[in-house]
């Protein structure tokens, strides 16, 4: 809350019916969920380096999606902390299924691989085509009006929801070209499941 809504009360926003906020704040927490549950799965080790291995995975994924969030501001060309205090709908779908793809393309690599070698590239990977994929869905998807311009003036839903539904597309089509260890994909001489490889 402190970050991802820094100019905003979010109690105060939802005791006055914000709609935006709710859903933006819902889809932090969905992304938080997936994270969590990336990071929970899997198995083969002992209580600590469990708990090890969950922390500091959550803590480097929620890093992550504090900084795409951030950069996803940069993107569009509204003040999304505005349109979201002024209860824009659209701009808080458009967020909320922007961090929900987030979370997923960064929940899946986790218990595969459980080295942060491997994790990072593709996780960043993952947010560069999400950053490509709002581009495309702007100039092509949406050809008659900017995709900016639906969310802020028109204050479309509809927009907002396609180019989140899109996004999420793209980060399960994303997962599917994630490679799993071992031979043909990666050497076998390295041990992808150690975390400090």
């Amino acid at each position: 809350d402190r970050v991802l809504l820094a100019t905003v009360s979010n109690t105060e926003a939802l005791l006055a019916n914000n709609v935006a906020i709710a859903c933006f704040e819902g889809g932090s927490f969905i992304a938080c969920g997936v994270i969590l549950r990336g990071t929970l799965i899997g198995g083969g080790y002992d209580y600590g380096e469990g708990l090890a291995l969950t922390v500091l995975y959550f803590a480097v994924s929620q890093f992550l999606l504090l900084i795409t969030a951030y950069l996803y501001r940069l993107v569009t060309k509204f003040d999304d902390w505005e349109e979201l205090k002024n209860g824009n709908v659209a701009a808080g779908l458009s967020g909320a299924f922007t961090l929900v793809a987030i979370a997923v393309i960064m929940a899946y690599p986790i218990p595969l691989y459980v080295s942060l070698i491997v994790f990072l590239p593709i996780a960043v990977t993952g947010i560069v085509a999400l950053v490509i994929l709002r581009v495309i869905i702007d100039k092509f998807v949406l050809p008659g009006e900017a995709l900016d311009k639906e969310i802020v003036e028109d204050k479309n839903w509809g927009a907002a929801i396609i180019e989140g539904a899109a996004a999420l597309g793209v980060a399960f089509i994303f997962n599917r070209y994630v490679p799993p260890p071992g031979p043909p994909f990666v050497s076998p001489s390295i041990d992808y499941f150690d975390v400090c490889s």
